[in-house]
């Protein structure tokens, strides 16, 4: 099987569009709550929107067909799971209007087959990467602190100035 490494964010918002299909919610409702938290959380909006895409594919290559009144988006709807992910990703970037279009498309197409899959949610792994290269430092040249104190006629302190140099 081949894993995913993703968000929990990504899987939680894949794991809620997916319970949302196999209950028969209102996909386009549940997807618009993800939506508004995509400023913050924008990795939520990106699985649901991945599990619309992955159980459109899956369900055109059970025979469903996709037809759209948008011509427009019709070479989207009838397109390969990397279409679809790639214009998904292109319009969310460029375009929001047309990014909705196609979401909600993918919405009504699923919605209106009333079928839904059971994935493996294993195929996802959320463990965080391992942090980069460790650096340790070994050594740093000596350091040369210079500091000077100005005062007035009271002896209160008028400014001070500190300096640090490389000794060498």
């Amino acid at each position: 099987m081949v894993t995913y490494r993703v968000s929990a964010m990504f899987k939680l918002g894949f794991s809620r569009m997916n319970e949302a299909i196999k209950n028969s919610e209102d996909l386009a409702t549940v997807l618009g709550g993800m939506l508004k938290t995509s400023d913050v959380n924008p990795e939520l909006a990106s699985g649901g929107g991945t599990c619309l895409a992955m159980t459109w594919v899956g369900l055109r290559a059970e025979g469903y067909k996709g037809t759209t009144r948008d011509a427009d988006l019709q070479p989207f709807i009838n397109g390969s799971i990397d279409r679809i992910k790639y214009d998904l990703m292109q319009s969310s970037a460029t375009d929001r209007a047309l990014f909705v279009r196609q979401l909600a498309i993918l919405c009504e197409a699923v919605s209106v087959s009333k079928a839904h899959f059971d994935y493996d949610m294993s195929m996802f792994d959320t463990t965080p990467t391992e942090p980069g290269l460790a650096v340790r430092l070994v050594g740093s040249p000596d350091r040369v602190t210079t500091q000077t104190i100005q005062r007035d006629s009271n002896m209160e302190i008028v400014s001070t100035t500190t300096r640090e140099k490389d000794s060498r």
